[in-house]
């Protein structure tokens, strides 16, 4: 009955986001010609910027942790001339090998999707320097391990989000330069029945990307 109800819930979350996201990139044209009639230098052009943070791989494979991968891809639509949406994915994997007595092996993969509202603060540029805001985040966890004597496959969802400080700034018009921190909580919820809140820095993220 627990597992049913975990499944349950994971597709009402799933039609969730699948909603949030229909909404947040909709009205696509109607956005754009908003913001052209404003006359700001970054709407010219388009007002759609593809990102993403080159620096988590970096930093893990610096750690020492060759069997984990971390990848972050961000795409940020402008829906005014100090305000956009933002949709963050993360995507990461990682492998642990046991003693040979155990003669086993966790794999962990994980999947996050973040939406966010960003506003930014400078009045004399639009969509760039300093920004503040607001994201939802959800986090899905497989978890699987397989070893001589037992065999589990598990699934961690939780569902969160919070507040959002940052910077993003242009170099040669096109070449965009983002940093941001988000601060928040998160329920979690475990495919065998048990759940937990906490407080935690929700999103961390260094993106390089082009403004088209």
């Amino acid at each position: 009955m627990k597992n049913h109800t975990f499944f349950s819930s994971f597709k009402l979350q799933k039609f969730a986001v699948t909603g949030l996201l229909f909404l947040i990139f909709s009205n696509t044209n109607a956005q754009q010609t908003a913001i052209t009639k404003q006359g700001s230098d970054t709407a010219k052009s388009c007002n759609l910027v593809i990102k993403a943070d080159p620096f988590w791989p970096i930093i893990i494979a610096a750690a020492g942790h060759e069997s984990s991968k971390l990848y972050s891809f961000t795409l940020e639509n402008f829906i005014s001339p100090h305000a956009s949406l933002q949709l963050t994915t993360m995507l990461s994997h990682s492998s642990l090998s046991f003693p040979i007595e155990y003669n086993g092996t966790q794999i962990e993969n994980t999947y996050i999707l973040a939406p966010q509202l960003k506003y930014y603060l400078g009045k004399a540029k639009k969509h760039r320097g300093l920004f503040v805001g607001a994201y939802a985040e959800y986090i899905l966890v497989n978890e699987i391990f397989n070893s001589d004597v037992q065999h589990t496959n598990n699934y961690i969802n939780s569902i969160g989000g919070g507040i959002m400080l940052g910077a993003q700034y242009y170099i040669f018009k096109h070449l965009a330069i983002e940093a941001l921190l988000g601060v928040g909580a998160q329920t979690v919820y475990y495919s065998f029945g048990s759940y937990g809140s906490f407080v935690n820095p929700g999103l961390i993220d260094v993106n390089i990307g082009y403004k088209f």
